[in-house]
């Protein structure tokens, strides 16, 4: 937006220029000084012209290194960020309880295998009386 308006007021300003310097001559000039003159301005509109393309390419060179840098900061603070998260996450955890748990766990599991047997012995003992 800007580089068009730019470009704009160089063209406008090459062409005012021109048209001044040719109405405020003072002396009548024969045709051929008339036809110099307005090759001579011809010939500015395009020194312009070109000054204006190099300028464009160069705000157009510029705002592309503008948005690059502007892009890998933003990728840089977000990781940042990311990282930041993660580690207040981190320290803010505990996840003891979880490995208490999983022993608590493991100890039932100990207990299931073993196989209980039930004896039933006869205490028909017979009672000694004397």
């Amino acid at each position: 937006m800007n580089l068009t308006k730019l470009i704009t007021t160089i063209l406008t300003l090459s062409l005012t220029l021109s048209a001044g310097t040719a109405l405020s001559q003072e002396k009548p000039k024969t045709i051929k000084e008339n036809l110099e003159q307005a090759e001579q301005n011809i010939d500015s509109v395009g020194k312009n012209l070109k000054d204006a393309g190099k300028a464009a390419e160069e705000g157009l060179a510029n705002t592309a290194e503008a948005a690059e840098q502007g892009l890998e900061n933003t990728v840089e603070a977000a990781e940042e960020s990311l990282a930041n998260a993660t580690e207040a996450m981190e320290t803010k955890s505990n996840w003891g309880w979880l490995g208490l748990l999983g022993l608590l766990g493991l100890f039932g599991l100990l207990g299931k295998n073993k196989k209980t047997t039930v004896v039933e012995e006869d205490n028909n003992v017979e009672s000694v009386q004397s």
